[in-house]
This record gives C-alpha cells, sequence and structure tokens, in this order.
C-alpha cells in the first residue's frame, strides 16, 4: 500500500481511500494475525460509483485452499458492479485464480485477462468448466 500509493499519484490516478476485505477469519503470522486486506480505491478521470449504499468494509470469507491469494468471486463481483456497466470491459492483467474474471462475466461485462503463469490459465480453464 505504502509502496503503489505514490506511483500510481504520479501517473496520474487519484487516490480515495483503502476498502477494507473482512476475510472473517485470521490468516497465519505471528503479531496480530491478519483479517482483513485492503483495496486501494483509485480514480483516473471522473466517474460515478453505481450505489453509493455500499460500505467500505467488506465481508466476504477468505478462499481455502484454492489459488494462492484467491479471492472470492462475490466480493470481485461488488466491486465491478460498482466500478463499471453492462457490457464494458473489465481487465485483469495479472489474473491469478481468474476471479475478477469470472465476477466480471457473471456481471454482463466483457473481461479480458492475462497472466505469466501456466497455472494460472490451467485453473481458471478448469473453473470455467465446472
Amino acid at each position: 500500500m505504502f509502496f503503489v500509493k505514490p506511483i500510481a499519484e504520479k501517473i496520474g490516478f487519484k487516490f480515495w481511500k483503502a476498502i477494507i476485505w473482512d476475510k472473517v477469519n485470521i490468516g497465519m503470522g505471528y503479531h496480530y494475525r491478519s483479517r482483513h486486506e485492503f483495496i486501494l480505491f483509485f480514480e483516473k478521470g471522473k466517474r460515478k460509483l453505481n450505489d453509493l449504499s455500499i460500505p467500505d468494509v467488506l465481508t466476504y470469507k477468505r478462499i481455502y485452499r484454492g489459488y494462492p491469494t484467491e479471492k472470492p468471486v462475490a466480493l470481485l463481483e461488488v466491486l465491478v458492479k460498482q466500478s463499471s456497466n453492462r457490457g464494458e470491459l473489465i481487465v485483469d492483467p495479472f489474473f491469478g485464480s481468474g476471479s475478477t474474471l469470472s465476477a466480471a462475466k457473471n456481471c454482463g461485462r466483457e473481461y479480458f485477462g492475462n497472466d505469466v503463469s501456466d497455472g494460472a490459465h490451467n485453473y481458471f480453464k478448469k473453473r470455467e468448466q465446472d
């Protein structure tokens, strides 16, 4: 978070706030075991969010035994619906498990993703078949 924010601002993004993903259960670690992750909300240009009743703390249970760092599709559906409209394009240049792409598809958005890992591509292909 402290590394990304100044870089994004330098290239023209406006930082609005950190959204909290409450994962419900604590994770691994020794000191103050984390139960949340930050989602950094940046904007370039001016666009209104689609639903102003969404809070800045989103509670969705983390994924266990999935792809490393996999995010819940339902969490990403909230973010996709907030920041885009049906038929628009969602791009995830590091798609990993493909959760963002699945969320985009579920929300009626076009989607495009890329990942350097063959494992990510295989995981996403299997996910789409199930």
